[in-house]
């Protein structure tokens, strides 16, 4: 005995051409969101390579004014560095750092920092910055040293040498 199914009326299914509408909207859509994807991921590459490149100017210019300078010293606003017959300040108010030079002054960053200074035990003058930028997932430290000449440190306590 063979049991036989009969199937009476039509099955609902969907059409190949409803099919194919379907398939070619949802490519379409994975499409703009691939698009989409691609432009923010440029984005915030170009965000991150642009902070970098800023915190490189940044170490460079500090670098540079620790070099140069014939003295480093604390004041009220922030640190002052001597270098030969001008002087430059750079104030380290909450969300920002600041140049001033003569007559202007120019923003080096604005972002979350924190800073210390550190003074040589025996002379007392400033020989350590340490700047800790925070980003969102990494913290960023540059340490600048000042290696003071012996003639400055001579000067320091009045004693003259002469050639």
């Amino acid at each position: 005995m063979k049991n036989r199914i009969s199937i009476s009326g039509k099955l609902r299914a969907f059409t190949i051409l409803e099919i194919s509408v379907t398939l070619i909207l949802s490519f379409f859509l994975l499409g703009i969101l691939y698009l989409s994807y691609n432009i923010m991921s440029q984005y915030l590459d170009q965000k991150k390579e642009s902070d970098l490149s800023l915190l490189l100017s940044l170490r460079s210019e500090f670098e540079m004014i620790f070099f140069q300078a014939s003295g480093i010293e604390e004041k009220e606003e922030g640190l002052c560095f001597f270098c030969k017959n001008k002087e430059s300040l750079y104030i380290f108010p909450d969300n920002a750092i600041i140049r001033k030079q003569a007559s202007r002054s120019d923003t080096l960053y604005t972002g979350k920092y924190s800073y210390r200074i550190s003074e040589d035990g025996q002379s007392g003058r400033i020989s350590r910055l340490i700047l800790k930028f925070e980003e969102k997932k990494d913290t960023i430290q540059l340490i600048f040293d000042k290696q003071y000449l012996p003639n400055q440190l001579l000067k320091d306590k009045e004693i003259n040498f002469e050639y």
